[in-house]
């Protein structure tokens, strides 16, 4: 694939996670994920929330060349103005979605870990390389 099409890739990605960030939650998924254990269902959302911005910052690392940052950055607002809007969309349409300031936190954490396997993955094949 082309960088290009893998940019392309990246930003739908982004709408789509931005889109289920956002959306309501029907209160009849809600009660049916109580029904399980309590940790279950946090566990599996937060385990979401690090993975997916782990995801969008080595996909902003690799694929953005110089303005890998410029792009690193965005994602990290991101973070914050997805909570904003699931705060306010409940304030607005009782959505039953609220913003969480943990969230933007498990998110940085996961950027942090999308760019220390970037920082390796940049280290191991500098090292493969033969010195000129």
């Amino acid at each position: 694939m082309t960088r290009t099409v893998l940019k392309i890739a990246f930003a739908v990605a982004l709408v789509v996670w931005t889109v289920l960030l956002v959306r309501p939650t029907p209160q009849e998924i809600t009660a049916e994920l109580l029904e399980w254990s309590d940790i279950l269902p946090l566990l599996v959302a937060k385990t979401l929330h690090l993975t997916g911005y782990a995801g969008f910052a080595g996909g902003a690392l690799v694929l953005f060349g110089r303005w890998r940052w410029w792009v690193f950055g965005g994602v990290a607002v991101h973070a914050i103005l997805g909570e904003v809007g699931q705060y306010v969309g409940n304030l607005w349409f009782a959505t039953g979605r609220q913003g969480c300031v943990r969230d933007v936190l498990i998110d940085w954490t996961g950027m942090a870990v999308g760019c220390g396997v970037w920082w390796v993955g940049k280290q191991l094949t500098a090292r493969r390389r033969p010195s000129a």
